[in-house]
C-alpha cells in the first residue's frame, strides 16, 4: 500500500464516506464552503445538512482526497495507538419522550398523522480526544466490513458526528444517469420476537408502507417510481424491514433538489408531510436532535453521489458525546415496544463503536 495519510490533520478536521461495499473516501485538511458545488471535476465534496436543511453552506470541499479500500483505511488508522473512550451513559428526557408519544397517538386518532418518530439521546459528558476518533473509527471499520452499511463520518476541530447507516436517501452513478436508487427502510425486530413474527407482523408492515408511500408521493415529480420486493435486512445487530425502490429520471438529476424532495421520509419524520414538519420543528425545541436522522453524502471528482440518512451516529461536542436514537410510532404502537426499541438501537450504535 502505497498511500499516506497524517494521521494527526485528518483526526483533527477531516471526513470519512463509504463510496461503494469496498471502499471509502478519506478527505482532510482545510476546508472551503459553498452553497452549492462549484462545477468541476477535479476534487470529491462532502454534502452536511441540518435536518431541517437550514444550512447556508452545506457543501465542504477538503484540501486533501484519498479513496481506499476497508482493509488499507484499517492500515492507515492503525499506525498509532487508539484510545478506548472511558464513558458513562444516562438518558435525558424520557418523560418528553413518553409525552412526545402520547401526543402522536392523538394526533393519530384524530387523522392529523398517521406516523411520526420521536427520538431521544443517550449522553456521557466527555471530550473527543483525537486518538478516541481514532478508536472509534477503526471499530467502525471492522463493523462495515462485516455487516451491510454504510459509513460516514464529519468532524471539525472539537465537534463531529460518525455513524454507520443502513438506510440510503438515495445514489446516483454517472454511468447510469437516468436512474437514482433509494430504499424504504422501516420497521425494526424487536430482540424477543422470531424473524417469521417479524414479517409478519402487521403494525411493522403498515409502518414500512407508509415509508413507501411517502417516497413514492416525493419522487413522482422527477420520473417513474419503480417500487421492488420487500425483504430483511440485518445491520449492526438489528433487523429491518426493507425495500429498494428506483427512480427513472425524466429530469437531470440535481442533488439539492432530491435532497430538499425526498427528506426526511416517514422513517425518520412524520406522514402527512406538511402536518408532520410543524410538529417536528416543535419537539425540536424541547429535545435538539442537532444532526441526527440529517442528510450526509458526497459527489465525487466522477458525478457520482451518495446521501445517507445519518442514523446509528455518535455526536460530539467540546463538552459530550451523545447518541441519538427513535422509533417509529403509528395506530398499533404500544410504549413499552417503542421504548424498547429505543433501547436496542442505542446498545445497537455502542455495539458498533465499541463504547
Amino acid at each position: 500500500m502505497s498511500a499516506s495519510l497524517p494521521l494527526v490533520s485528518f483526526l483533527q478536521a477531516g471526513a470519512i464516506m463509504s463510496t461503494n461495499k469496498q471502499k471509502v473516501l478519506l478527505l482532510w485538511g482545510s476546508r472551503k464552503s459553498y452553497a452549492q458545488p462549484p462545477i468541476h471535476g477535479s476534487k470529491a465534496f462532502v454534502y452536511q445538512n441540518d435536518f431541517f436543511l437550514k444550512h447556508r453552506y452545506p457543501w465542504h470541499e477538503y484540501e486533501n482526497t484519498l479513496e481506499v479500500s476497508i482493509a488499507d483505511a484499517q492500515i492507515l488508522l492503525s499506525m498509532q495507538d487508539a484510545l478506548a473512550l472511558p464513558l458513562t451513559w444516562h438518558i435525558d428526557k424520557k418523560n418528553y419522550f413518553k409525552a412526545a408519544f402520547a401526543e402522536i397517538m392523538y394526533f393519530l386518532q384524530n387523522g392529523d398523522l398517521q406516523k411520526a418518530v420521536p427520538y431521544l439521546f443517550c449522553n456521557a459528558k466527555y471530550r473527543m480526544q483525537a486518538s478516541s476518533l481514532q478508536y472509534c473509527l477503526i471499530n467502525a471499520l471492522n463493523k462495515i466490513n462485516h455487516s451491510p452499511g454504510y459509513l460516514y463520518g464529519c468532524w471539525h476541530y472539537g465537534n463531529g458526528i460518525l455513524g454507520c447507516t443502513p438506510e440510503l436517501l438515495f445514489q446516483y452513478v454517472a454511468s447510469e444517469p437516468q436512474t437514482v436508487r433509494t430504499m424504504a427502510l422501516a420497521g425494526t425486530r424487536n430482540k424477543n420476537s422470531t424473524l417469521a413474527q417479524f414479517t409478519e407482523d402487521a403494525k411493522e408492515a403498515h409502518e414500512h408502507q407508509l415509508v413507501i408511500n411517502g417516497i413514492t408521493l416525493a419522487m413522482q415529480k422527477f420520473g417513474h417510481v419503480k417500487i421492488g420486493t420487500r425483504s430483511t435486512i440485518e445491520a449492526h445487530y438489528l433487523t429491518h424491514l426493507v425495500t429498494p425502490i428506483e427512480i427513472i429520471l425524466h429530469k437531470d438529476f440535481k442533488f439539492t433538489e432530491l435532497v430538499n424532495t425526498l427528506h426526511p421520509t416517514p422513517a425518520l419524520g412524520a406522514f402527512p408531510k406538511a402536518f408532520g414538519k410543524q410538529w417536528l420543528q416543535n419537539y425540536n425545541t424541547i429535545i435538539p436532535r442537532y444532526y441526527y436522522g440529517a442528510p450526509i453524502g458526497f459527489v465525487d471528482s466522477m458525478g457520482n453521489a451518495s446521501c445517507f440518512v445519518g442514523i446509528r451516529n455518535i455526536q460530539w461536542n467540546r463538552d459530550k458525546i451523545f447518541i441519538g436514537a427513535g422509533c417509529g410510532v403509528v395506530a398499533d404502537s404500544v410504549f413499552e415496544n417503542e421504548w424498547q426499541e429505543i433501547q436496542n438501537k442505542i446498545a445497537a450504535i455502542k455495539g458498533i463503536f465499541t463504547l
